[in-house]
C-alpha cells in the first residue's frame, strides 16, 4: 500500500475508534497508554506505542534489525498502525494494511507483554517479548476517559423523549503526580489545543470536566428563548475528543488528536490536528523549527507531486480545474513526526470542498537532503 493512502487510513481509523466505543462510561482499569520496547524473535528490536480506551486498543509499532555482518549498522523498518482488543489479560492486535499480520500474547505482571508474531495464518508464529520503557528519552503518559450527556426537558418521560447532548472524551495527559517542567509545558500546550487556553490544569480528570462543562453550557445556552423544542434532532448534540501517540522517543513527542462534533445537523464535522513537542526544548515544535527555508521548498515541491498522484491529476493539469482551492499547495503547521518522517494533514475546507474529505501526505526523510534538515530537530538528524 503506498504510503499516503495508509496514512490516511490511519486518521478515519482514529475517528472510527472514538465513535465505535459508544458513551458508556469506562472505569479507568482499561484505558492506558503505554511506550514498549523490546524484541521481536532474537535479532530485532521492536517499539510499540500502544493506547487502550476501554479495551479497544490502537497505536503503531516499529521494528530495526542490525545488517549482517556489520552489527554496527541497523536497519528500520516503516512505522505501522495497528489495531486490537484486550480481553482480560490476552491481547490481539492487526496491522491496519495487512489484517493477516498480527501479534497475539498475555500482559505479564512486570507491565509487559509476552506473545507471537505471525505474519500470515500459514507462517511460523515468532516469538515477542516487550516491557514497558521510556529509556530512550520518551514521556510517560496516563490515559483518561469520560463519557457524559445533558437532557435538555426535565420530567418524568425524559430520558426517552428528551433531546439531549452527548460527550465522550479520550485524553492523554502527564501524570499529576510528576511534576516538571517539561510535563507543565505539555499541559499548556494541550491546553492551548483542547481548551484554547494557556493555564496548567492539575489533573487529567479536571481537565476533561472543564471541556465537558464548556460543552453543556454552550448546549443550553443555544435553547434560551426557543419555545418549541419537539424537534429533537435539531437539539440533539454530540461531541467526541480522541488523542494517539505518534512517536515519542528522542525527546519528541507527537501527538494526534481527532474531534467530532455534531450540532443539530444531520451531518457532523471531523477536525484532526497534530502536534510536535520537545522535552529538550519545553515547547511546541513549528515545521521551521525542524526543516531549513530550502528544504520547505522542497517538500512544498514533494507535496504538490504527491497530491497530484494521490488524487490521479497529470502534472500538465491545474489543480483547481480538479476541484482544489489553489493551483498548489504548501506545508503548513498541522504536522507529525515519526521514525520515518514528517506527516502533513489537510482538514476538511482547507484545500478543497467538504466531498474530497481529509487529505493526508507523507514525506519519508530519505526524499530529503539531509541539508534539508536542522541538526538534532529529527530522529533522523540525531
Amino acid at each position: 500500500m503506498e504510503p499516503n493512502n495508509k496514512y490516511k487510513i490511519i486518521f478515519f481509523i482514529l475517528i472510527f475508534f472514538a465513535a465505535s466505543c459508544g458513551f458508556s462510561q469506562s472505569d479507568g482499569t482499561l484505558d492506558f497508554y503505554k511506550h514498549f520496547q523490546g524484541k521481536l524473535d532474537t535479532s530485532m528490536n521492536i517499539t510499540l506505542d500502544l493506547l487502550s480506551q476501554n479495551g479497544t486498543l490502537s497505536g503503531f509499532y516499529y521494528y530495526s534489525f542490525p545488517e549482517p555482518g556489520s552489527p554496527s549498522t541497523w536497519h528500520y523498518g516503516k512505522t505501522i498502525p495497528i489495531s486490537g482488543i484486550l480481553t482480560g489479560k490476552e491481547i490481539n492486535l492487526k496491522e491496519f494494511n495487512n489484517e493477516e499480520s498480527q501479534f497475539y500474547g498475555t500482559i505479564t505482571d512486570d507491565n509487559g507483554i509476552s506473545g507471537f508474531w505471525q505474519k500470515s495464518p500459514n507462517d511460523k508464529a515468532v516469538p515477542f517479548l516487550v516491557k514497558e520503557n521510556y529509556s530512550q528519552r520518551s514521556m510517560p503518559l496516563s490515559c483518561y476517559a469520560l463519557s457524559a450527556e445533558h437532557l435538555l426537558i426535565n420530567g418524568d418521560n425524559a430520558e426517552k423523549t428528551s433531546p439531549r447532548a452527548k460527550i465522550k472524551i479520550n485524553i492523554l495527559f502527564p501524570f499529576p503526580n510528576q511534576k516538571n517542567q517539561a510535563n507543565d509545558s505539555l499541559i499548556r500546550i494541550i491546553s492551548k489545543h483542547l481548551l484554547k487556553g494557556n493555564e496548567i490544569i492539575e489533573t487529567p480528570k479536571q481537565f476533561a470536566e472543564e471541556i465537558k462543562d464548556s460543552y453543556f453550557d454552550s448546549y443550553i445556552k443555544s435553547s434560551e428563548g426557543i419555545m418549541d423544542i419537539s424537534n429533537t434532532e435539531i437539539f440533539n448534540w454530540e461531541k467526541r475528543i480522541s488523542m494517539q501517540v505518534a512517536y515519542n522517543e528522542n525527546q519528541l513527542l507527537s501527538i494526534i488528536y481527532a474531534k467530532y462534533a455534531k450540532t443539530g445537523s444531520p451531518d457532523g464535522m471531523e477536525m484532526i490536528k497534530y502536534f510536535v513537542f520537545s522535552s529538550k526544548l519545553n515547547r511546541e515544535l513549528k515545521i521551521d523549527d525542524i526543516i531549513t527555508g530550502e528544504g520547505l521548498l522542497i517538500i512544498d515541491e514533494l507535496l504538490n507531486k504527491k497530491l497530484r498522484k494521490l488524487n490521479g491529476i497529470k502534472d500538465g493539469e491545474n489543480l483547481m480545474d480538479a476541484g482544489f482551492f489553489s493551483g498548489t499547495i504548501e506545508h503548513n503547521n498541522n504536522f507529525y513526526i515519526n521514525n520515518d518522517g514528517i506527516g502533513f494533514l489537510y482538514n476538511i475546507y482547507e484545500i478543497a470542498p467538504k466531498s474530497f474529505g481529509t487529505t493526508a501526505l507523507f514525506i519519508s526523510f530519505k526524499e530529503l537532503d539531509k541539508g534539508s534538515i536542522k541538526p538534532g530537530a529529527t530522529p533522523y538528524a540525531n
